[in-house]
This record gives C-alpha cells, sequence and structure tokens, in this order.
C-alpha cells in the first residue's frame, strides 16, 4: 500500500497492558472509516518500551494495517516526527498509546480536516482525564482558535489544546515537534503555538471526545513547574505588541459564568478585610449551590463516557463521579496574557542584560543597581537592559533608572495571582521571549528560587547567572544571633551555575567563603562609586546652642545597633553632646524608643544625606553591628564630614583606623566610642586632617571611573 488517505499514529513508552485498552478503542474508532471507504493504516511507534509493552505488541505482528517501529529516542516530539516521516497518509492523527477515544473521532476529524478550505489542525470537543484518582476527573471542552490576538494571549499561559489532533500530514512536516529535554517542554504546547504563528486554524470536531488517562505527576494543561515553554513566534514580543486586541465575549469563548464569578471571587478573598467578611456568606452559597445545581456536563460526553467504559471499567460516569468532576475552562487564562501583554508593551528592542531585583526603592542595592546601569550606559550605548521586579513595592526610584532600561514590575504585577504555577509560568514566558542569556540577581529571592527551580533549563541554554552579593542582616527579634543570608540557602543551592559573584567589599568575600567553602575565584569585588558633590571639610566644634553635636542617620534596625547609641547617649553630658538620630523605625522599634535618652534628638526619616544640614555638625557615629561597605560612609566622606565607626565587614577597607576616620574594634563597648567622641571635640584639627584623607581615597577608590574601568574588565 502506497498511499492511504489517513495514518493514525500511536506513540507508546511504557504501557504495557494499558495499551490493550487503547487498541480496543481504536479498533472501534476505524469501523466507521471502512464503512465509508477511507483507507488508513495504524503506525506505532515504541520509544524505549518497556519489555511489557513490547511483549503485548507481538501480539499485532502479522495485522497487515499495522506497522510497528521501535526507537530509543527517549523524546515524545522526536518519536512522533519519526512516526510521521514513516507515514503514507495524506492526513495524520497523533494518539498517546494510554488514552482512548470515542468511536466517531478518526471519521469525524478526518472529513473535518479534509472539507476545509484551508488546511486546519482538530482536536477533540471534549476531554475528560481518568485514572487511579478517580476523585479528581476534569472534563475539558475544548474551543475552536479565535482570532490572532485572542490565541496568543490564551497562549501565554496555557496549553490551547491536547496532543491529539488530525491534520494534513504537510503540517506536521512543516512543524515538527521540538525535542524535550533542556528545562524544556510540552511538545504539543510549542507545536500549537508555532501553528497559530503561522495562521492554521484549530478547530475541534463536534461531539468527538478524548479520554486521557492521567498519570498523577502529569498536568494535561500547563507544562510541569520545573519546564519552561520554548520560544514562541506567536509571543514574539514585536509581533505580539503589534497585535489589535478586542476581549472576546464569553459566550463565543465558552468561558461561564461560573468561572467569571470565581475570579472575581478569589481577588475578594485575597483581600484580608474582605475575606472575613465574606468567608461565611461563601460558605453559604457554596452549600446552596451543590443542593440545587445539575451537572454542567454536555449529554454527548455522558454517552460516550457510559460507551467507552465498556473497554476501560474505570469510565462509567457514576453519580460520585459526576459529583466530583472538575470542569476546565482554558479561557480563564486571559488573564495571565493580558499581564504579559501589559509588562512587555514598552519593549521594542530585546534587552542584551537582565538584572533581577525585588523592587527599585531608596536602598544600598538599589544605588548598586543603578550605578550598573549608569555604567553599562557608558561602556555598551547600544545596550539594552531589562530590570524586572520580584516582590510588591511602590518603586520611587523607578524614575532614576536611565533611558536604555525596560522596566518590568512583574512584582506588582502579580498580587491576584495566587499559584505559584501562574506566576512561575508569566515570568518563564517573558523571560524566554526576551531572549537575553545574561541575568544577574540581585538580592531577589524568588529570582534565586526560580533559577534553582530551572536549573535544568539554565544549564543547558548556555545562560551567564551573575549575582551581586552584600553581608547578610539581622533578623528582628533574635536579639543578633539570627540572621538572614542570601549566601546560604539561596547562592549555596544554585551556586554551580553561577559565573560571577559580585561584592562592595572583600569581607563579603572572605565571610562566605569561609563559612561556605565557596570557590572563591568566581567572587569580585567591585567598589561602589559616589555621585554627590564634594564639600570641603570644616574643623566645626560647637554649633550655635553651644553644644557639639553628633550626626546618626541610618535605619533604626538591629542591624545598625540603635541599643547601643542609647548606651553612649546615657553616658555623655547632654549640656555638652547632642547626638541627632535620623532614620526610619524598622519593624520592632517603636517611636519612643529614644525618649529616655536626653543627648538624643531624633528627628525621624530623611530624604538622603544631602537634605541634612551638615555644617552643624562635628562628626559623624556609626554603630553598625554587621555590615558591608555602607554607602552611607562614602556619601558621608564626601561632605566632608569626620567619621566614627564600628569596625564590622568592610568598613576597614574605607575606614583606616586614624588615618581616615576612627575604627572602633571593641564596637560592641560604648566607653571606646565616648572616647573617640572626647577627641573629635578636643582636637577637631586632628579630625579635620581625617576628612581630607578620606576624600583622597575616595577620589581613588570609590570615583566613577575608576568604577567603569572596573565594570569594563568585570562584563
Amino acid at each position: 500500500m502506497d498511499k492511504v488517505n489517513l495514518s493514525i499514529i500511536l506513540t507508546m513508552h511504557s504501557e504495557g497492558l494499558l495499551a490493550h485498552k487503547t487498541m480496543r478503542s481504536v479498533f472501534q474508532a476505524i469501523k466507521p472509516l471502512q464503512s465509508h471507504k477511507i483507507s488508513y493504516e495504524i503506525i506505532i511507534h515504541v520509544d524505549n518500551g518497556t519489555l511489557d509493552t513490547l511483549k503485548y505488541l507481538k501480539r499485532y505482528a502479522t495485522d497487515k494495517t499495522i506497522t510497528i517501529y521501535k526507537n530509543s529516542f527517549g523524546d515524545p516530539g522526536s518519536s512522533r516526527n519519526f512516526a510521521i516521516e514513516k507515514a503514507k497518509g495524506e492526513y495524520i492523527s497523533l494518539l498517546d498509546g494510554d488514552d482512548l477515544v470515542s468511536p466517531n473521532w478518526f471519521i469525524d476529524s478526518y472529513q473535518q480536516a479534509k472539507n476545509s478550505s484551508s488546511p486546519i489542525l482538530v482536536h477533540p470537543e471534549a476531554n475528560l482525564t481518568f485514572g487511579p484518582d478517580i476523585k479528581s476527573q476534569t472534563l475539558w471542552v475544548q474551543h475552536d482558535s479565535f482570532n490572532k490576538a485572542t490565541d496568543a494571549i490564551l497562549s501565554v499561559s496555557v496549553n490551547r489544546w491536547i496532543s491529539t489532533v488530525t491534520g494534513l500530514k504537510q503540517i506536521f512536516l512543516d512543524h515538527p515537534y521540538f525535542k524535550i529535554g533542556k528545562g524544556f517542554g510540552n511538545e504539543d504546547y510549542w507545536f500549537n503555538t508555532e501553528t497559530l504563528a503561522d495562521d492554521i486554524c484549530h478547530k475541534v470536531a463536534p461531539r468527538t471526545v478524548q479520554f486521557y488517562r492521567r498519570k498523577r505527576e502529569a498536568s494535561v494543561f500547563t507544562a510541569n513547574l520545573h519546564s519552561i515553554q520554548p520560544y514562541s513566534k506567536l509571543l514574539d514580543i514585536k509581533q505580539f505588541n503589534s497585535l489589535e486586541y478586542t476581549p472576546p465575549d464569553p459566550s463565543t469563548t465558552g468561558q461561564s459564568l461560573y468561572n467569571h464569578g470565581k475570579n472575581i471571587y478569589t481577588k475578594l478573598r485575597q483581600n484580608h478585610k474582605l475575606d472575613r467578611l465574606l468567608t461565611p456568606i461563601a460558605y453559604r452559597t457554596v452549600n446552596y449551590i451543590k443542593r440545587h445545581q445539575k451537572y454542567n456536563i454536555p449529554d454527548y460526553v455522558i454517552s460516550e463516557w457510559k460507551d467507552a467504559s465498556k473497554i476501560e471499567s474505570m469510565l462509567y460516569p457514576t453519580e460520585d463521579r459526576l459529583r466530583a468532576l472538575v470542569n476546565y475552562d482554558s479561557d480563564t487564562h486571559l488573564y495571565i496574557g493580558n499581564l504579559y501583554k501589559d509588562l512587555v508593551k514598552d519593549i521594542d528592542t530585546l534587552p542584551n542584560y537582565i538584572f533581577i531585583v525585588p523592587w527599585v526603592v531608596a536602598g544600598g542595592a538599589d544605588k548598586v543597581l543603578i550605578n550598573y546601569l549608569k555604567a553599562f550606559a557608558e561602556i555598551h550605548p547600544k545596550w539594552k537592559i531589562a530590570v524586572i521586579t520580584t516582590e510588591q513595592a511602590d518603586n520611587k526610584w523607578q524614575s532614576h533608572l536611565p533611558e536604555n532600561t525596560y522596566f518590568i514590575d512583574y512584582g506588582n504585577a502579580i498580587k491576584n495571582l495566587s499559584y505559584k504555577e501562574d506566576r512561575d509560568i508569566l515570568f518563564s514566558r517573558i523571560l524566554v521571549q526576551l531572549r537575553a542569556k545574561k541575568l544577574h540577581i540581585i538580592n531577589s529571592e524568588y529570582g534565586y528560587n526560580w533559577i534553582s527551580d530551572h536549573k535544568e533549563f539554565i544549564k543547558d541554554n548556555h545562560y551567564i547567572v551573575n549575582v551581586s552579593l552584600f553581608c547578610h542582616d539581622i533578623i528582628p527579634g533574635t536579639n543578633g544571633q539570627g540572621v538572614f543570608d542570601y549566601a546560604n540557602p539561596y547562592l549555596l543551592d544554585i551556586y554551580p551555575l553561577v559565573n560571577n559573584v559580585f561584592t562592595d567589599n572583600q569581607a563579603v568575600i572572605d565571610n562566605v567563603v569561609k563559612l561556605n567553602g565557596f570557590d572563591s575565584s568566581k567572587f569580585i569585588t567591585q567598589y561602589q562609586p559616589i555621585d554627590i558633590d564634594f564639600r570641603s571639610p570644616h574643623q566645626n566644634v560647637t554649633s550655635s546652642d553651644g553644644k557639639f553635636h553628633i550626626l546618626w542617620a541610618s535605619r533604626i534596625a538591629s542591624q545598625k545597633h540603635p541599643e547601643l547609641l542609647k548606651e553612649i547617649s546615657q553616658k555623655i553630658n547632654p549640656a555638652k553632646y547632642q547626638i541627632d538620630v535620623y532614620g526610619r523605625l524598622d519593624s520592632g522599634y517603636r517611636k519612643d524608643f529614644f525618649d529616655d535618652c536626653p543627648a538624643i534628638s531624633y528627628h525621624g526619616a530623611y530624604n538622603g544625606i544631602n537634605s541634612l544640614d551638615l555644617d552643624q555638625f562635628g562628626v559623624f557615629l556609626y554603630t553598625s553591628l554587621i555590615d558591608g561597605l555602607p554607602n552611607i560612609l562614602l556619601e558621608i566622606a564626601a561632605l566632608g564630614l569626620p567619621i566614627i565607626s564600628s569596625d564590622v565587614g568592610g568598613i576597614k577597607e574605607f575606614i583606616k583606623n586614624e588615618k581616615t576616620g576612627i575604627l572602633i574594634t571593641n564596637q560592641d563597648k560604648p566607653d571606646f566610642y565616648i572616647k573617640a567622641i572626647h577627641q573629635a571635640k578636643e582636637h577637631p584639627e586632628t579630625f579635620y586632617q581625617y576628612a581630607i584623607s578620606a576624600q583622597k581615597l575616595l577620589l581613588k577608590k570609590h570615583s566613577f571611573s575608576a568604577y567603569l574601568k572596573k565594570i569594563a574588565e568585570d562584563f
């Protein structure tokens, strides 16, 4: 037989005797083909078949309508491509080796595809899952493809159709299934999007059903959480932004009133105040619906379901199964697709480099980000940079980002996405479609976890992963004993995948290498530049009120050791000394924290060090318990104020004791700070020289030109 009308292709692997159920279903469904004199062949392709499967298939060795091939691809896409190449049919119908179909599937899908005026792909109208876990059976009524914009938006987060499909062989030859592996999946998801991109419509054959035998670890609707859909022409950002999208009428998409109500209800329940009010109402409503709701199942599904039970005993629609059945509607994924549309709408050129950050606020890590962006703009003027946030925040420093930057506020966009899988699919889709292979994490827990979830994808697709790492922080309420550290477990978890780890001081490197056994060759110190105008130091001793004023400016947080500051203040004379404290209160600190300290005047939060009148101060005091090389010390030095600081972290890399300031090695002893304060008041000329020397070191080590040179070497 040289040519046939239809090639029925079954792909098998480890079905064993379950294949017998599928074969009985196929034999039943080919009878209408025979009565209509439609020629056909059955191709069974066994990929890495188990002994039980191969043993079962021996019974068909002499059947002239069945051809059996054996290979070891270890991949469903490659298995399908091989069988399609071998097929003699003008049309192809694909079916997995453990699924069942209704008796009208082959005849109806073939005739619909053949009679179409343009090439189309045809799927069963209904997909009913079954398996040992019968309590979670799902009915998915599929729909025809819509316009290209709607199809694209839906395809961002969901596989629009199951893998069972009938169509012209040439369509499959022109769109071969990609090979799963390298962290990717599912091959039919990609096939569906690529054919849509080439304007091939997908249709459903009315009143046809596939019975999908679900494995516990499988998902028919979306890819596995740890796999990623490959780059898609349909979702290409430039093309996507050119599509004119009009939200479809729910009556045409099949999206039920129930699902609309469910979406609204989910959003309301995410509001804690409304949730308390809604909970008792919701329980009563659900109970009422359960008492009065009829099963929302098409009659033909019930009929085919009963008929299929003659082949597979697990497939009888008992009352319990009908009651427990979940109606799945893929068109509810419009919301996620619209998020993708909004997040990429400003991108006209694909970026060269991607930063993954929690937010863009007024903080030290955010200054590191902005310094990178400014340096890249100088060194690589043609580069485009994407900054992706991962946490909800008021991103006040978004306006600080240079023109070469795309700001993708994923963190705020996902606030209504409850499920990790939905968030992960959207984030993965954005990264894949951006196509940049250089990722840089700065303090993003989500970014670390995403890479951990997709290690195979990162490794096999040759992504370059860089990390900026800073000192650890103290967990509030642990009396300084509990620490939060991105080095462990986050960096430790993905360390083999990391290209370079950048820090702003050597002390961080020394500490994390010692504690975690990292290879120090991956670590690079990049001293941060100072970007404020220098002011000449002054020899101010006392202010107009006759007191020696000491400036303390930082977060009121455990890491900054404000408890020590209180001890210092309680040991100095408030008539001669005043410590002016500026900084926002972290959780755990109340506004009255300094009320019992006569020598302290607390002024609240401040808008950057330039907002303060430094002429009134004789010295800057820094009492941090844990630190790297804080930017505040560099700014204070640039503005000419001498510094007294605790000797922690990388501070000694800038504050050289009795050269560029006073470094307190007994950093938890208030008397040593008090002695230094007295010296600053009594010997202003000495501290003036410290301030001069600090500015010289700044120019040498922390100028923007020195930073640019270093960045050019490292990137």
